[in-house]
């Protein structure tokens, strides 16, 4: 080996000690790195490329070595002095690496400790400073680089997507992250080939105020041991996009999704989220989601055809599942929007068979009900003959339901539609009344208030309408 030493201007130093490193190969010398003297430490936003690199004046490099491939570097982290890289991406812009193992995010990040991500540790890791972001493939990285991206990444066949400024990469170790693990893992998120990267903002007491987004990527998919495996789960094929976000007091940890989940003998697509719920009893999930297109005949409710379906699930710490779906369906000139809830196990083989779609209506006309008759049956019937006075049933409660279900507000339902509210006849608010349309036809009755017609009161009045409907 042989050796020059010599001063050197360096990152706008003047007079830096400089030893210039050659090895002797087939029988001559050849340029191995320069070594800089950098006991005082040079700010990293000093260093060619990283000027306006955001937050690059927040380290500190020193026992710089530069060769071909990049530069080997020491920096002081978390009060432990690590190696640093810094090279050039396939770009051309400037990176700075950080090698860090078993980073616990709550020694970066003071504001974790009152957080259920106070134990969160990450296993081989990297703070990456960047001038244009990083992105591709991580084998194609300088020499320099490869063996710390190499320790990430594993066999994972995850890429590289890093934003420009400061983020982390990291590859997922669950092993002594507490609540996290028992979190993530109820959400299909395994370590096996888990790999962590995001922004990160707030490091080192900068300006911008401390937060992580952070998103995790797998080969494949873990089981997701918090979700009822019977009813939902992932769809095959497709990557979910796992995410850790933390800012201030708000701790988001989840997925967003498709997610398939059977119903009443169909498979029902959902453009889905979901996220992990902490409380004092435990850690849940909740799921939300909308489905593209209709869903036709709910559960074999034959009058329905529903559109803007939504699901809503809560699953708590005991394995208890509370799911509905709420839709919309236009009947006459009405359109009503209603819901469903059930309960059952996380363990359970299926859905209940009985499963009523409820809601509210501020009016239900006759064009609405026999409309809703017609459907029940499930052909063209001839309403001709039927000449009904005009009423309206104002500030209904209705339910539709498979046989035999029952509705909190109007008991047993049968199929098609059952209905209670105020019946207003003449423009009067008349009383109460309680009916039902379906394949039987349409029906209600009621007790209803004494009432002036003309020069006629009436008193001690009841309605009750049957309308037998005939294909």
């Amino acid at each position: 080996d042989f050796s020059l030493k010599g001063d050197a201007t360096y990152a706008g130093r003047n007079n830096v000690n400089v030893t210039a490193k050659f090895v002797r190969a087939n029988g001559s010398l050849s340029f191995s790195y320069f070594e800089f003297d950098a006991s005082q430490g040079f700010p990293l936003s000093g260093l060619p490329g990283f000027s306006g690199v955001p937050h690059a004046d927040q380290f500190m490099v020193d026992t710089i070595k530069l060769s071909r491939s990049g530069i080997e570097a020491k920096t002081t982290l978390n009060k432990v002095h690590v190696d640093a890289f810094i090279f050039k991406d396939a770009s051309g812009g400037a990176v700075f690496a950080v090698d860090q193992q078993g980073l616990r995010l709550a020694d970066m990040f003071s504001g974790l400790a009152g957080t259920p991500l106070k134990d969160f540790t990450l296993g081989n890791a990297a703070i990456v400073v960047s001038e244009n972001g990083v992105s591709g493939d991580p084998k194609t990285l300088p020499d320099t680089a490869k063996d710390l991206f190499a320790d990430i990444f594993g066999s994972s066949n995850a890429g590289l997507n890093l934003p420009r400024g400061v983020a982390l990469l990291s590859k997922m170790d669950l092993s002594k992250s507490g609540d996290i693990a028992t979190a993530l893992q109820k959400i299909g998120v395994h370590a096996d080939s888990a790999i962590v990267m995001g922004a990160v903002s707030g490091l080192f007491g900068s300006s911008s105020s401390p937060s992580f987004n952070l998103s995790i990527m797998m080969d494949q998919l873990g089981t997701a041991g918090g979700l009822p495996k019977n009813v939902m789960n992932y769809k095959a094929g497709t990557q979910p996009g796992f995410f850790i976000n933390w800012s201030g007091e708000e701790v988001d940890i989840g997925v967003r999704t498709a997610m398939m989940v059977k119903a009443g003998g169909n498979e029902l697509e959902f453009d889905s989220s979901v996220e992990v719920v902490f409380s004092e009893t435990g850690i849940g999930i909740e799921v939300t989601g909308g489905m593209a297109g209709t869903w036709d005949k709910p559960f074999g409710i034959k009058p329905l055809t529903l559109s803007n379906v939504t699901l809503e699930t809560g699953i708590d710490a005991l394995g208890n599942v509370s799911l509905g779906f709420a839709g919309a369906q236009t009947f006459g000139k009405e359109s009503l929007s209603m819901a469903t809830k059930v309960k059952f196990a996380l363990e359970a083989e299926g859905l209940p068979d009985a499963i009523a779609f409820s809601g509210t209506a501020d009016v239900l006309g006759p064009d609405e009900l026999l409309e809703i008759a017609q459907a029940a049956v499930g052909g063209k019937l001839n309403l001709d003959n039927i000449k009904l006075p005009v009423f309206n049933i104002k500030k209904a409660n209705f339910a539709f339901a498979t046989p035999g279900a029952t509705d909190p507000q109007l008991g047993l339902v049968s199929e098609g539609i059952a209905f209670a509210g105020t019946f207003n006849f003449m423009e009067q608010d008349l009383g109460s009344v309680t009916g039902s349309a379906g394949t039987s036809g349409l029906k209600f009755d009621g007790k209803l208030n004494d009432f002036t017609w003309g020069p006629i009161k009436l008193v001690n009045n009841n309605v009750d309408v049957a309308v037998t409907l005939q294909p």
